[in-house]
């Protein structure tokens, strides 16, 4: 009986696997890949966590914080919060870890926690001005009073670490940060380096923020709504970024790619200085270009004793010196010798500082030479940016002249024609009439005399020509270069104004074969122009604009050498 029944169950068995082997067999498509068996490989994602502030620098400023100095007080506009921070090292496309607050006094907690509040913001100048409004995103950081042992209405005076890990703050690549909240019951410290001059000494905290950092400011929308405005005042936040790269080899080769282009630049650096070392370089600009105790100093050109300086312009005392100027960061970094550096804070290349006009571009033309009798190798000319919204020109309007530009000529309208001339026999006609009109009024090139806005000439781009005549005719053939005017989101150069005058002083270099330093193919736009700069619409570069702008020239120098 055993030996019958596994006979049967073998029987079955083999019944059971012929039924199934007959049943319809499932089609294969041949587009489809054979099932894989589940991925045991990890995401190759690769995450890097750094600093928002150098350690160093963090550390010097916690020592001083942390010693009561001086130099901090409360934050002076915190009823006109949210306040962005400028993205000096790229704060964004990020994930926050922690945020460490100078703390300089507290409130009343509610519920044992304080509060502080971080804002994400748009970081481009048009999105920032709107955001700061509404911001893109409001968290509410809560700071336990017992953790940290604070006490309410206590003047604190010390750096506090605080985790954002739980808060999951993620920046995108075109959003910032903005902070604080008018009911904010932690109060951060805040460093003055508005318009300080010799009091540097006093006031060593603000000192580093100009010596080592540059001077690191906050934007606001006014408590009415009434302005898009900066405070000077400077915050000493400390964030731990996290950045995620699609992989390690990615992020080798981005690193790989900055070193490389800063190698390159050196060596562009080093062939401009062996060109250049021992040269002499001039200049003639306006407030974007002054200095104290340069611009102004008579010891350079007796003429300079009347030029005005930039109020919030680098001050030379205590080492913060012409160096972080960009024409003086190309003179000290190519060993180059300072001439004459005619900077006039508010000059116009028409004139109009004052009644007199006696800040145009063709009377300073003639003050390029120093006292000592040495004429400029190199001459650079940055200008026109307080005309185009001020003096008559044919920029102002395409075949529509407003009432500023009637006495402004057409030089714009006959370089936009559709023309057979080339831009250079353009030119030529249009100077061949400005000379005609100089003469006819007692101008002789060559003199200083009888230079008269409005009369010498009738618009700013005929002073600036005849200012470039001058020059090469002058200082034992000099090499100049014309500086395009800087990107910026003043109301004064919008409509396409800077661009219509850009145009202009690219056709002016042309016609007199000098060369141009094109700073809107630069490293500044109209996107990024508020980051590199003191005011809001980026019209005065900070440190780090500057420095922008010298390696512009840097850059330009080096491809001029072998042509």
């Amino acid at each position: 009986m055993k030996r019958l029944g596994l006979t049967l169950l073998a029987l079955l068995l083999s019944l059971s696997m012929i039924l199934i082997g007959c049943g319809p067999e499932e089609p294969v498509d041949p587009a489809d890949p054979p099932e894989q068996p589940p991925s045991t490989e990890t995401d190759s994602s690769y995450t890097v966590t750094e600093s928002y502030l150098p350690s160093s620098y963090a550390n010097q400023m916690k020592t001083l914080f942390e010693s009561a100095d001086p130099s901090f007080a409360t934050y002076e506009q915190r009823n006109n919060a949210p306040l962005a921070i400028p993205d000096f090292i790229t704060l964004s496309d990020c994930t926050l870890k922690s945020i460490t607050i100078p703390v300089l006094g507290t409130g009343e907690a509610e519920g044992g926690y304080y509060i502080f509040t971080l804002h994400v913001v748009s970081s481009d100048y048009a999105g920032l001005k709107r955001t700061l409004s509404d911001p893109l995103q409001t968290i509410e950081i809560e700071i336990s009073a017992s953790k940290y042992n604070l006490k309410d209405n206590d003047v604190v005076y010390r750096f506090i670490k605080v985790d954002l890990e739980n808060y999951k703050i993620k920046l995108g690549k075109n959003e910032s940060l903005a902070f604080g909240a008018a009911t904010d019951s932690i109060y951060p410290a805040q460093v003055n380096t508005y318009g300080l001059n010799n009091q540097n000494e006093k006031n060593p905290a603000a000192k580093l923020l100009l010596d080592e950092w540059g001077v690191t400011c906050h934007y606001y929308i006014n408590a009415d709504d009434s302005a898009f405005s900066i405070s000077q005042n400077s915050l000493l936040f400390d964030f731990e970024l996290e950045r995620t790269y699609e992989s390690k080899d990615a992020y080798d080769a981005l690193m790989a790619a900055k070193a490389a282009a800063e190698a390159e630049y050196q060596q562009k650096l080093a062939a401009v200085k062996a060109a250049y070392s021992g040269k002499y370089i001039s200049m003639i600009g306006d407030s974007i270009s002054t200095c104290e105790d340069v611009t102004n100093n008579t010891e350079y050109n007796t003429n300079l004793w009347d030029n005005d300086v930039y109020a919030n312009q680098y001050k030379i005392a205590n080492g913060y010196n012409y160096s972080k100027v960009y024409w003086g960061k190309l003179a000290v970094d190519t060993e180059m010798n300072l001439c004459v550096m005619n900077g006039w804070s508010g000059g116009r290349v028409y004139g109009g500082k004052r009644a007199t006009m006696v800040d145009n571009m063709l009377t300073r033309s003639y003050q390029l030479a120093n006292n000592q009798g040495v004429n400029p190798d190199l001459i650079v000319l940055y200008f026109g940016i307080n005309d185009i919204g001020n003096s008559p020109s044919s920029i102002h309007a395409s075949g529509n002249l407003s009432s500023i530009g009637k006495e402004g000529g057409d030089l714009y309208q006959r370089l936009t024609a559709n023309t057979t001339k080339t831009q250079h026999e353009i030119v030529d006609e249009w100077f061949a009439e400005v000379q005609q009109q100089a003469a006819t009024s007692g101008y002789v090139q060559g003199s200083a005399n009888n230079i008269i806005a409005g009369t010498t000439y009738t618009c700013w781009e005929a002073a600036y020509a005849l200012s470039l005549q001058n020059i090469l005719a002058s200082y034992d053939n000099p090499e100049v270069y014309i500086m395009t005017l800087i990107e910026t989101n003043a109301g004064h150069a919008s409509n396409g104004k800077l661009d219509r005058a850009n145009t202009i002083l690219r056709a002016l270099a042309e016609y007199f074969g000098v060369g141009i330093i094109d700073q809107q193919k630069g490293y500044v736009n109209q996107s990024n122009c508020h980051i590199y700069a003191y005011d809001t619409t980026g019209l005065h570069p900070d440190m780090r604009g500057h420095a922008l702008m010298a390696r512009l020239i840097v850059e330009t120098l080096y491809d001029n050498l072998n042509k």
